[in-house]
């Protein structure tokens, strides 16, 4: 019996040495990917170890469309701190008479009833500024957002973006230029922008509340999200990296299909920026002019819109804050909606990618525009108000899609100095808009803001216009410096010595 026994053992044993050899031999011949090239070929190389995965839906790439959305949103709620915060720092005179016996300069009425805070507070405000200061505290406080976007543009194109994530915008736009494939681009940048309407909306809503808290008050709310952000940049350093290739996590088929749908291959070269040809170019202007325009829409909000809905709508400080911000919450919807949209648009090759850029650029402005002249006509009904809010920032988050992100598809090689150009451009907007506000609402009246309105639909609604007849999408001849396109190359030592941490 006990031999018996021995033999089934050994039987057992010795088959499943076979097995593993059967095994070996099978998996012995295993395939890596050299870098990638314009045309999408790829050369394969023997290599000791294969990594592979059956599915890479959710990859390394998704990690950095997280990482890109957090940047964006805590960037944007760092921005919307003041211009929530000096609703509470500063003491309003709330006008209920008529100025010059005019009724057109009649504020809107206190509700008989004001609804009860949702947190009680004896915080009031304590310095006693014009409207016309109060826009120039408000302008000034993004001129370090374009003293820097510039420089930070081109620093992303010379040293690379990761060191400067977390801090400047044209570092996020030059991840995206390495990490996401052109037929994702409308999908997954779009996630990412979308970012900055979160930010706004949850920001908007907890500055309110934290200026509401006893104890706390406006000072807490930039102690709280400065600290955010710093946390936030330190923490990319050590889950990001540059390009998919030094990623040591990334698998060989998401590596594959990340660069095969890149414009331009993995380089350590940095060749200067074609300045000259940039500003010579008409559809960089028609791009400057466009996102200008993007950003005077959600720069109203961030800026001014709740002084509006503080001085002449009458709301407390926290309704404030949700009700200025809850509304660019439609914006992520309309920007997630047209991110599916594109996808959908994309994978069935219904429209070019240059004609699709230009409609979601058209819809968003022409969008904004209709919904401002409903705002124009709504007078003091804040229900109507809060409609053609949501209405006109969700049409303009379907143009995230749009023009948000034309700078990574004209020109990738030089996506951070574009942007960085583009963004310092259309930063202005962030500038004048507070200023223009303060120095037409002196009174703080209704009939003031419907000045601020028609500038906004005027601003937008052209912005939108010129975009769609003189901007482009398609790759620009500048992109590739001297003209030369890129060339296949064999780089599999380069590739292996790159993949490290």
């Amino acid at each position: 019996m006990l031999e018996i026994r021995r033999n089934i053992l050994s039987n057992l044993f010795e088959r499943t040495l076979r097995e593993r050899e059967m095994e070996d031999k099978n998996h012995k011949k295993s395939y890596d990917l050299n870098l990638p090239t314009v045309s999408g070929k790829f050369e394969l190389a023997d290599s000791g170890v294969k990594k592979t995965n059956r599915g890479f839906f959710l990859g390394q790439r998704h990690v950095v469309t997280l990482v890109g959305f957090l940047c964006c949103f805590f960037l944007a709620a760092n921005r919307l701190a003041l211009g929530v915060g000096i609703v509470a720092m500063v003491k309003h005179r709330q006008t209920k008479e008529v100025f010059n016996r005019n009724e057109s300069e009649i504020s809107c009425p206190f509700s008989s009833t004001p609804p009860k805070p949702l947190v009680e507070s004896s915080f009031k405000g304590e310095f006693e500024w014009s409207t016309e200061l109060q826009g120039y505290l408000l302008g000034i406080g993004f001129l370090s957002f374009l003293l820097t976007q510039t420089p930070a543009g081109r620093l992303a194109d010379a040293i690379g973006s990761k060191p400067l994530l977390g801090f400047t915008l044209p570092a996020t736009y030059k991840t995206i230029s390495n990490w996401i494939p052109r037929t994702e681009r409308g999908t997954l940048s779009t996630l990412v922008v979308c970012g900055f309407a979160a930010g706004i909306s949850v920001g908007g809503m907890v500055t309110g509340w934290l200026c509401d808290i006893p104890g706390f008050g406006w000072p807490s709310v930039f102690y709280i999200w400065g600290t955010l952000n710093v946390m936030l940049a330190v923490a990319i350093q050590f889950i990001c990296y540059e390009y998919p290739v030094n990623h040591p996590w990334i698998t060989d088929e998401e590596l594959k299909y990340i660069t095969d749908g890149l414009e331009t291959k993995e380089t350590e070269k940095h060749p200067p920026t074609p300045w000259k040809k940039i500003f010579s170019s008409v559809p960089s202007y028609a791009y400057f002019y466009g996102l200008f325009g993007h950003y005077w829409s959600i720069a109203y909000f961030s800026t001014v819109h709740p002084t509006f809905t503080g001085t002449v709508l009458h709301y407390p400080m926290t309704e404030n804050g949700v009700t200025s911000c809850l509304p660019v919450l439609m914006k992520s919807v309309g920007g997630i909606t047209a991110s599916i949209m594109c996808y959908w648009i994309t994978k069935k090759n219904l429209i070019g990618l240059n004609k699709l850029r230009k409609l979601t650029t058209g819809v968003g402005a022409l969008g904004f525009s209709l919904c401002m002249a409903g705002i124009l006509l709504a007078g003091c009904d804040a229900i109507i108000h809060i409609l053609c809010s949501a209405l006109s920032l969700f049409t303009t988050g379907i143009a995230l899609s749009g023009v948000m992100i034309a700078g990574v598809d004209m020109a990738p090689v030089f996506a951070g100095s574009l942007v960085g150009v583009a963004s310092t451009i259309a930063g202005w907007s962030c500038v004048l808009i507070p200023v223009i506000t303060g120095l037409v609402t002196t009174h703080e009246t209704l009939s003031e803001w419907k000045i601020v309105f028609w500038i906004n639909l005027g601003v937008v609604g052209s912005s939108g216009l010129v975009y769609i007849l003189f901007g482009s999408a398609e790759v620009q001849p500048w992109n590739y410096p001297d003209g030369e396109y890129p060339s296949e190359s064999t780089t599999k030592e380069r590739r292996h010595s790159n993949r490290k941490p």
